[in-house]
Formats: structure tokens, C-alpha cells, sequence
């Protein structure tokens, strides 16, 4: 219920917003999807790209940097997890008033 009220004092914002605007919330979403995990996928990155391209690593690097890859994963799923469960009111009511628009009209730009 906690999430159903949030929502239901968000979408009173979020009716007000233009079309541009309401598409551009997916984008908003996102990038705090991306900002909060950005640190956990760069090193990620750079951990996978060594695997890949130093051949002669030692076994027991590789054993460390696996179980490394397999924390920081767990780490950006996590936070991911949170920033999910911080905007669902808004991403709610983002859905909630899309489905509105289309419902009542017949085009929309």
C-alpha cells in the first residue's frame, strides 16, 4: 500500500506533463538505473577484458578475478534493485498516465 499512495501523489505531477515530458521520464529512469551502478559496470568491464585478452594469466589471478566479477555483479544488481524499488511509484504512475493518453485518444503525438 505504501507504493500505491506514493503513486497516487505522483501521478498528480506526472498528468500535468507534455507528452515530450512523460516520454522523457523512461529516459530519466534510466539514466539513474545507469548513474547507480556505473562504478560496479566500469570495473566489471575492465575485469572481463582481461580475461579475454591475457592468455598467460595465472590460474589463481583468474580465480580472483572471478570471484570478484561475481561480487561486483551482485553489487550492481542490488543497487539496481534499490533505484528500481525508489522509482516504481513514479515509473508506476509514468504507465498509469501513458495508458490513460492512449485510452482517450485516438492519436497520439
Amino acid at each position: 500500500m505504501p507504493f500505491v499512495n506514493e503513486a497516487k501523489v505522483v501521478y498528480e505531477t506526472i498528468k500535468t506533463l507534455s507528452n515530450d515530458d512523460l516520454r522523457g521520464k523512461t529516459i530519466e529512469f534510466r539514466a539513474e538505473i545507469r548513474s547507480a551502478i556505473e562504478k560496479e559496470e566500469a570495473e566489471l568491464q575492465e575485469l572481463r577484458s582481461r580475461i579475454e585478452n591475457e592468455y598467460d594469466m595465472p590460474v589463481e589471478e583468474k580465480e580472483n578475478i572471478y570471484k570478484r566479477i561475481e561480487i561486483l555483479e551482485k553489487t550492481s544488481y542490488d543497487k539496481t534493485q534499490a533505484v528500481l524499488n525508489k522509482i516504481l511509484p513514479e515509473a508506476f504512475a509514468v504507465v498509469k498516465e501513458t495508458a490513460r493518453r492512449f485510452a482517450e485518444n485516438e492519436e497520439v503525438e
